[in-house]
């Protein structure tokens, strides 16, 4: 019997070797069929997470996680939640000097994962809760880098949440694939590497259970408080002119020095900062509604600002005013002489007056956010007085 199984499978042998010279000897060619061409039909039923494997991004455990540890920009740690609850992820951070702030994971041991078949139904979910009683909405985005190097950005906003305010009682975000550039962007879909979470402004939350699921739509009940962009109307207003209690950026460091400082019995903010060669700017931002979302759709006014230069005499400096609105639209604009009374930068305080529609025609003017300061090069400012006036 096994001698039979011999001789069978040596004549199969043979048999396929010849197949394999009369094409050869007949030139024949090997042609590319579709799914089409072999009566197959794409199913319109068809769930991708049936056989998508690959769901748990984080859960207890910083395997194939980086950019958990602390530097001058932020503080990133794995925390015990204690019981069943496992380990969690504690971030908090303040975009100052650093030019970029951020941890990755790539989860499953860094193997590639095709999310092809659920770009259209898939998102991220994730826990999160205010380390205090209360947290703003955290200015952070999402990043698919497949193994190509190329990266697809999802920014998480408002939209993520489950709810307004985030406090101490954990809450679900949920991020789309649909809020992914992956059409726009070449991202190969079928070799994804890994999630990266980049960082800005500042922030203090804990994050936990991050895992990719189906894409639910979101019913909001009325029990639940909504977010409070309430087309609050922009008005007349004082953004700083003692203290900031809506600021980010601000602190002391080896290379600049944001702070609020006492001129002649005056607060004053004291700017200064020296040139880093590793960033691109050093920044701080400011909100004068508690973070309200503000409509400027129909004020007509100015931004104004005292502002003495501690350098010298110049008919420009090198900050940039940003105005940010909620879906991160903005326009920037630099303090030149265009903007200042007798068009020069001096060791004497100068008004800077900036017309607002300089910035509204390159941003949502519905939903203004926040005024952010942009330092590049080396400056030494003092600011006072910053307002919002009526023309």
């Amino acid at each position: 019997m096994q001698l039979h199984k011999i001789q069978r499978m040596e004549s199969l042998k043979k048999l396929a070797f010849i197949g394999v010279l009369a094409l050869m000897g007949c030139s024949v060619s090997m042609q590319k069929l579709t799914l089409d061409d072999v009566g197959i039909v794409e199913d319109p039923n068809y769930d991708g997470f049936e056989y998508f494997r690959s769901r748990q991004v984080f859960s207890n455990s910083l395997n194939d996680t980086w950019g958990m540890d602390k530097d001058e920009c932020k503080d990133f740690q794995a925390i015990n939640l204690g019981g069943d609850n496992g380990t969690a992820l504690q971030l908090e951070w303040n975009k100052t000097s650093c030019d970029w702030v951020g941890f990755g994971i790539g989860w499953d041991g860094y193997s590639p994962k095709d999310l092809s078949s659920i770009a259209e139904t898939g998102a991220f979910f994730f826990q999160v809760k205010a380390i205090n009683e209360r947290a703003n909405i955290p200015t952070m985005i999402f990043l698919l880098e497949d193994y190509g190097g190329v990266f697809s950005a999802g920014v998480v906003g408002s939209h993520c949440l489950e709810r307004y305010p985030i406090d101490g009682e954990w809450q679900e975000f949920q991020l789309g694939f649909d809020r992914f550039d992956l059409q726009e962007c070449g991202i190969d879909l079928t070799n994804i590497k890994q999630l990266v979470v980049e960082v800005q402004g500042a922030g203090d939350i804990v994050v936990d259970n991050i895992r990719i699921g189906l894409k639910k739509d979101r019913i909001i009940s009325a029990e639940k408080k909504t977010f409070p962009l309430s087309n609050l109307p922009l008005m007349e207003a004082t953004i700083f002119e003692s203290n900031f209690p809506n600021a980010w950026g601000l602190g002391d460091y080896e290379q600049r020095s944001f702070k609020v400082g006492n001129d002649s019995g005056n607060d004053v903010l004291n700017l200064k900062w020296a040139k880093c060669e590793e960033c691109k700017t050093y920044e701080m931002g400011m909100s004068w509604a508690k973070w309200k979302a503000l409509d400027g759709s129909d004020f007509e006014g100015f931004l104004e600002m005292d502002v003495r230069n501690n350098e010298g005499n110049s008919p420009s400096v090198p900050l940039y005013i940003n105005l940010q609105a909620y879906d991160y639209s903005n326009q920037t604009i630099q303090l030149t002489k265009e903007w200042v009374e007798g068009e020069r930068y001096d060791n004497q305080w100068r008004k800077v007056k900036i017309p607002l529609a300089q910035f509204m025609d390159f941003m949502d003017e519905s939903k203004i956010k926040q005024v952010q300061f942009e330092m590049k090069d080396e400056g030494d400012l003092s600011i006072d007085n910053i307002r919002i006036t009526k023309k």
